[in-house]
């Protein structure tokens, strides 16, 4: 049924561009091939995918694919080394079918690149789209005119609701590293005629207004501010009002405090400074927007001044900013040392009083009292060498138990550290190497015994919070494991011991600031074969 709805809008005049076997199986993975079919095209499915080579001029990309068209009423736009077809065209009904059989986002460049070289791949595939009569939905240029950071732009399909409000998503390619696009313009098709936008940036809480002009053919020209990740553009016809957080202000003298977080972007805030916040009302429809009552929620025991008030009558596209004093409860003062360890959530509320109501929140990021905040003490490969809360002890460790011959410890093998500190192996970054089911051996250690000693050197005597124990990834996991100090390393006293009844993946262990030098871990498992990924110390 949906393969007949896709080919019915080709046959009606649309453009259908279709990687690897479209409609190839149903909605129960029973094999169909039913857009194949209908349109005259064998579909052939090899055991083994393989990547092949596109030549384009005097370049080349590489693809991965599986599959094989044979289309004898299609025009073939691209051809692989070995001459086979790898780009159809062809006409259905009033309308045309792009074919590519191969995986579109395994395209890769043939030749080594510069980082803002895609080495032709997107040039290539833009022709193939111009060859189907389809033409960019955007194009974006650097405020200068010239073209400076604009292929890092993403601009998303428009999101669009019953009543024609619109948000439209704008990004950077969102690599590992910030890759900031300059202020610019763009244009961009969409529907209706548009003369005011709104943006609110991913690092931030803010609105900020847009410049929107409308040009020929339904597109629009909009003029954006840097795009440091990504951001959303509204366009709202009638919606509720949008609220939004300012930036922070703090008294002079409160520079440490206001030292940005891990994001970068958010203010660290101290626990006993009051700040001002702006509170943002927009009314970013095109009918004005009736008075109504705006509150601010706290957590308990804040003061926030005022903490309601009135908003009046707001003309569309108009906006209100009201400033707010906030005081935090000081909890050094009132025994809460934990209250600020973790952000802490402020709420505004606007209300018509006829049941039209809109609402923000935000977090407040607090740097933690010096005297109080664990460090990572043993400099563990996982947590970035920026990490602001990590203090490289120059920690090492050795394995008083079993034997060598009963441990394979990859990592110390290669001159490292060791792969209890080495970091974890997981492309997605999750705390385990067990890298989305296939795990890297490199990256834990294994014992062919039940039970293991591992002795570590903080190098000096520190005050030690917890221990972490992280599991490797493979079946037989810790029944186990006992925690032991020392500040000479000759006399160990028995801390705390962790049983699992249930498989865990992480066990931590607190031991509230004890002063040791050395942490013995003791590690018992139900059978040989247990594994250990990384073991994090944690203290100051």
């Amino acid at each position: 049924e949906e393969s007949r709805a896709v080919l019915q809008y080709v046959a009606d005049g649309g453009v259908l561009v279709g990687d690897t076997m479209p409609g190839y199986f149903d909605e129960h993975h029973r094999t169909r091939n039913a857009i194949a079919q209908s349109a005259a095209i064998e579909v052939a499915r090899h055991d083994v995918a393989r990547r092949i080579r596109l030549d384009i001029g005097a370049t080349a990309v590489t693809a991965i694919t599986q599959h094989a068209l044979t289309a004898p009423a299609a025009r073939a736009l691209a051809r692989d080394a070995d001459g086979v077809p790898r780009a159809y065209l062809q006409q259905h009904g009033d309308g045309t079918m792009l074919l590519l059989p191969f995986e579109l986002g395994s395209l890769q460049p043939g030749r080594p690149r510069a980082p803002d070289d895609d080495g032709g791949s997107g040039t290539w595939f833009a022709s193939l789209l111009q060859q189907a009569g389809l033409r960019p939905a955007y194009r974006a240029h650097a405020s200068d005119g010239g073209d400076a950071g604009t292929h890092l732009l993403r601009v998303e399909q428009p999101y669009v609701d019953d009543v024609g409000n619109l948000a439209l998503v704008v990004a950077t390619r969102g690599r590992t590293q910030a890759e900031p696009v300059p202020a610019g313009t763009i244009d961009v098709t969409l529907p209706g005629t548009w003369h005011r936008a709104w943006w609110a940036s991913a690092e931030d809480s803010a609105l900020q207004p847009l410049a929107i002009s409308p040009l020929d053919g339904g597109r629009h020209r909009i003029e954006l501010p840097e795009v440091t990740s990504a951001g959303i553009v509204y366009l709202f016809r009638q919606h509720a009002p949008l609220l939004g957080f300012g930036p922070i202000a703090t008294d002079a003298g409160a520079a440490e405090a206001r030292a940005p977080a891990a994001d970068g972007h958010h203010v660290r805030m101290r626990a006993d400074e009051a700040f001002t916040l702006p509170i943002q009302l927009v009314n970013a429809s095109e009918h004005a927007l009736e008075s109504g009552e705006l509150r601010i929620d706290a957590p308990s025991g804040w003061t926030v001044v005022p903490a309601m008030f009135d908003v009046p009558r707001l003309a569309a596209g108009a906006m209100h900013t009201q400033r707010v004093t906030v005081t935090p409860l000081d909890a050094r003062q009132h025994g809460a040392r934990d209250a600020f360890h973790h952000p802490q959530p402020m709420t505004a509320r606007w209300s018509d009083g006829r049941g039209r109501d809109a609402t923000m929140s935000m977090l407040v990021d607090f740097a933690p009292d010096p005297a109080q905040r664990s460090l990572l003490l043993s400099g563990n490969a996982s947590w970035s060498s920026h990490y602001p809360h990590r203090l490289d002890a120059h920690v090492s460790y050795r394995h008083l138990a079993p034997d060598d011959d009963a441990i394979d410890d990859p990592a110390s093998l290669k001159g490292t550290r060791g792969a209890l500190l080495n970091g974890f192996g997981s492309a997605g970054g999750e705390r385990n190497s067990s890298n989305r089911g296939t795990p890297v051996t490199s990256h834990y250690v294994r014992y062919r015994a039940r039970e293991a000693e591992i002795l570590f050197d903080l190098r000096t005597t520190r005050h030690i919070a917890r221990v972490h124990v992280v599991n490797g990834p493979e079946h037989v996991t810790p029944l186990s494991v006992e925690t032991y100090t020392s500040v000479d390393g000759k006399h160990f006293a028995h801390n705390a011991t962790v049983k699992s009844s249930t498989p865990a993946l992480e066990n931590v262990i607190a031991l509230h600031q004890i002063e040791a030098r050395y942490v013995k871990l003791r590690v018992t498992w139900p059978d040989v074969g247990g594994t250990l990924d990384e073991v994090e110390i944690w203290g100051r």
